[in-house]
């Protein structure tokens, strides 16, 4: 009778599990079972979601199941390996991310949050590390005023570029900047200015070099 009982429970777990991820609500089970001193913490990917395995006291072990689309989970990958390849490389990584996010989080910028991000694709197309921030700034207040989502540097002209998220639209304009910009001679924002803004580009390249000026020294 209690072998009975307990597959039925175990059945109804299963199914109660199996519902949750499902559904995408993310949850934690506590399991009590003792697991060698050679278990360590892990992932285990399965499908589009990831069970996350992590010691607590007592021998006890706790597994978060977090429902991750293939999308975000790709992108979580590479900001590992931007930072393994991109960021301990840099001696002035640190400073360099500070920098960016101090001077965005004072004009309470969105995207100050993004700052490390920000920092490590510039370093991975050679960029200054204050300009694709400093254009954000002149463009939109560093993402605080948009007319196309998650645009905040102006991309794409008049018609301009609608992305998904920022670490989207970030890609896209470090990248873009890089290829189109800084591999065909101009690196600086006086040179990007004609093409950029050709309306006003003396104004616009002199705004951008003196907000690059503000949040430090080229490092």
């Amino acid at each position: 009778m209690y072998s009975t009982r307990n597959q039925t429970l175990n059945k109804k777990l299963g199914l109660l599990t199996t519902l949750l991820l499902i559904s995408g609500i993310s949850f934690s089970a506590v399991q009590t079972n003792t697991h060698s001193d050679n278990d360590v913490e892990g992932i285990k990917k399965e499908g589009d979601y990831e069970i996350k395995i992590r010691p607590l006291e007592e021998k006890r072990y706790i597994t978060d199941f977090e429902m991750v689309s293939l999308d975000k989970y790709q992108l979580r990958r590479e900001k590992e390996e931007l930072k393994e390849k991109f960021g301990k490389t840099d001696q002035n990584f640190k400073q360099k991310t500070e920098k960016i996010n101090t001077y965005l989080q004072n004009r309470n910028a969105p995207l100050a949050i993004y700052s490390e991000y920000i920092v490590l694709l510039a370093n991975k197309y050679d960029l200054d590390y204050r300009l694709v921030p400093a254009i954000s700034i002149i463009e939109s207040g560093g993402g605080e005023n948009l007319y196309r989502p998650y645009n905040a540097w102006g991309w794409g002209g008049a018609k301009g570029h609608t992305f998904d998220s920022w670490e989207e639209s970030i890609y896209t304009v470090t990248r873009g900047i890089a290829e189109g910009y800084n591999q065909r001679g101009a690196a600086t924002p006086e040179e990007i200015a004609p093409n950029y803004n050709p309306h006003t580009p003396d104004e616009w390249g002199s705004k951008v070099q003196l907000v690059m000026n503000q949040m430090g020294p080229e490092l």
